[in-house]
Parts: C-alpha cells; sequence; structure tokens
C-alpha cells in the first residue's frame, strides 16, 4: 500500500523506488503504479485498492467492500480507519488542501491522496473541489468510467473548468470521442481563456483521429499549436496526424522547430531528434538521417532503441561494420531485445555471403 515509497524487492539493501507513472493495469477493483529502482534500474509494479466509489461515515476508505466495526476497523480488509487518517495527517492538515493532495500524487502516494480527498467526501459529499480532485486522480490512474459520474456531478456543483477538461478525458478513454468533444467544445465557449486552451483543442484534434476524421484533426492540432506556442505536446500530436498521413516533408517540417526550442527537456529533445532521423531517412536523406540519431544518443547514449535506429541506418548506407558494432552495444544495454538479434544474424549472413 502506496503509504510511503516501496523498497525495491531486489536489491539486498533497502532501496526506496522513484515513482514513475501510473500503469493502466489490474482489475478494476485496483489501480496500478510504476516505480523504479535508480540502484538497479528494476521496475516495479504495484496494485492498490480503488477505495469506496461512495465515501460516507462508517464505510472503510481503503477497500469497497466494508463497513466497520465498533472498533473503527474493516471487516473485509480488517484495516484500522484511525491508522489510515494517522497517515493522512502525516502529510497534510485536515481536512487537506487540494494542492496538498496533488503533492502526494506528484510523489506517487496515490493511496494517501484518495484518502485524504475521501475524507473531505465523508464530511460532505456535495464537496465541488474534493470530487472533482477525487475524478481527476481516477483518471490519472487510467480508471475513467467511475471518474465520469464523479466529475459530473462536480460539475454540476460548479467545480473549476478543470473538472470539464477530465470529463472530456475520461469520455474520450472509455470510447466515446464526440461526448467528449461536446465537452471540450462547451468549456472552450464557457471559458474562452481558459490557461489549458491548447490542450483542450489538441484533445479535440484527438478525438476527431478516433472518429476517422484526420483532416479535422489537422485543423485543431494546428490551433492548438498556435495558442501556445511554447507547448510541445500539440506539435507532437500534428507530427503523428502529418505522418500516419504519408505528408513526411511536413512532418519534418513540425520536427524542424520543434528542436529549435530551449525550453525541451533532454527526452523530449532526444525524441524529436531520433523522429527526426526516421522522417530523413524516409526521404532517402541517409547521411543528415545518421546526424540526427548521433543528435538524439548525445541526449540519451543509453537507450537500445536509439543504438538499433543508428544501426539500421548504417546498414542503409552500407557501413556494415559499424552497423554491427551498434548492433552489440544495444544486444549489451538491452540482451533480450530480438529486432536487434534478428537484424545482427542478417547482417552477419550477408558479410559471409559477400566473402565467399
Amino acid at each position: 500500500m502506496s503509504w510511503s515509497a516501496p523498497n525495491c524487492p531486489h536489491c539486498p539493501s533497502p532501496s526506496p523506488l522513484t515513482f514513475e507513472q501510473p500503469v493502466d493495469y489490474g482489475p478494476s477493483s485496483h489501480f496500478c503504479l510504476g516505480w523504479v529502482c535508480e540502484r538497479c534500474k528494476n521496475k516495479v509494479l504495484q496494485l492498490n485498492p480503488m477505495g469506496p466509489s461512495e465515501p460516507r461515515p462508517g464505510v472503510c476508505l481503503s477497500c469497497d467492500r466494508g463497513e466497520l466495526d465498533d472498533a473503527g476497523r474493516c471487516r473485509h480488509c480488517a484495516q484500522l480507519h484511525a491508522q489510515l487518517v494517522t497517515q493522512v495527517e502525516r502529510e497534510c492538515e485536515l481536512p487537506a488542501q487540494a494542492e496538498q493532495i496533488l503533492a502526494l500524487r506528484e510523489r506517487g502516494l496515490y493511496r494517501l491522496a484518495f484518502h485524504a480527498v475521501d475524507l473531505r467526501l465523508v464530511a460532505n459529499p456535495d464537496d465541488p473541489e474534493a470530487l472533482a480532485l477525487k475524478g481527476k486522480l481516477l483518471v490519472a490512474v487510467d480508471r475513467p468510467e467511475p471518474a465520469k459520474p464523479i466529475l459530473r456531478r462536480a460539475i454540476e456543483l460548479g467545480a473549476d473548468p478543470e473538472a470539464q477538461l477530465n470529463l472530456g478525458i475520461a469520455l474520450a478513454n472509455t470510447g466515446h470521442p464526440r461526448e467528449a468533444i461536446e465537452v471540450y467544445e462547451r468549456l472552450l465557449v464557457e471559458h474562452p481563456d481558459e490557461e489549458a486552451r491548447s490542450f483542450v483543442l489538441t484533445n479535440i484534434g484527438g478525438c476527431y483521429t478516433a472518429l476517422g476524421e484526420r483532416d479535422r484533426a489537422e485543423a485543431y492540432h494546428r490551433r492548438a499549436v498556435a495558442a501556445d506556442l511554447e507547448n510541445p505536446g500539440p506539435r507532437w500530436n500534428l507530427f503523428a496526424n502529418l505522418f500516419g498521413r504519408g505528408r513526411v516533408e511536413e512532418a519534418l517540417a513540425v520536427l524542424d522547430e520543434a528542436v529549435e526550442f530551449p525550453f525541451l527537456d533532454p527526452d523530449e529533445r532526444a525524441n524529436v531528434c531520433q523522429f527526426r532521423s526516421q522522417m530523413l531517412a524516409a526521404l532517402g536523406r541517409l547521411d543528415e538521417a545518421l546526424e540526427s540519431i548521433d543528435d538524439s544518443l548525445r541526449w540519451d547514449p543509453n537507450s537500445a532503441e536509439r543504438v538499433f535506429a543508428r544501426a539500421c541506418t548504417l546498414r542503409q548506407l552500407g557501413r556494415l561494420n559499424e552497423a554491427r558494432a551498434a548492433l552489440l552495444r544495444a544486444l549489451e544495454l538491452a540482451p533480450e531485445f530480438s529486432a536487434a538479434r534478428d537484424l545482427l544474424v542478417k547482417i552477419n549472413r550477408a558479410s559471409g555471403a559477400a566473402s565467399n
């Protein structure tokens, strides 16, 4: 249970894990979190119970099945309610404020965040901010279905515009893109100066992509880019839209603009350079493609995937010895990398045939 960061089960001495992100895995009664050990680099998945859909006095906040006995212990999971409250109090004041709950989420302490918001809802089931926060947490842990009625209720009670944004995400992620578009468009009309306008526009583009209307999707992604020139997300979506439709030169132009941005983090810059390399290779500009994948590796030198991409470009250039060395490096980084192993076999066979 994520009351604190778990320790790595692989290391011989205690090594706290670093939170990565929620993972869409496990039964609907639970949510899953992904953690990584900075020491051994192993990744760990952690299942947590969802808790009650409608928290109320006398009901366990740790599971969705039990009521509390006279001592305050859950009759189903045996969790002592007072202990749960104490854990929340160690991190937040009571009632917990929104920024405190979101800070728990950033640290991967989602279970505590759910407890904190549920305690507010026990005290006031019609707290619009608490309802919006619970919906936001459910969307974040890839449980959009239970988030929808909670977010609708929050909106009815006057929650801030972010509740509409999260409802749109929940609808889109449960296969209702047209309903999501309606929610997003209403948000843009009711709150024309909404800070997340660019994000809303590109989400509408994603919904039109899901509906197979890629021209309309492109138009919304371009509007999203224009709404916030420093937000990389809409550019990635515009790039994916163009590339997916075979418009490689236009997709490359999007990346050529993005690679100049000073605010990209190292992972984003490495990705831009790798995608540029892929576009350049598709256009037959192999020397430039090699330069771009080398730029990617300067930002992320230990990525087996990027080293493999470099090997593929070297092979296309006919530089087989260098391609072989790159593949061996990729396999050193990821011994189970089957695509790298298969390509190495092909190159060795080709080299053997040529020598004969």
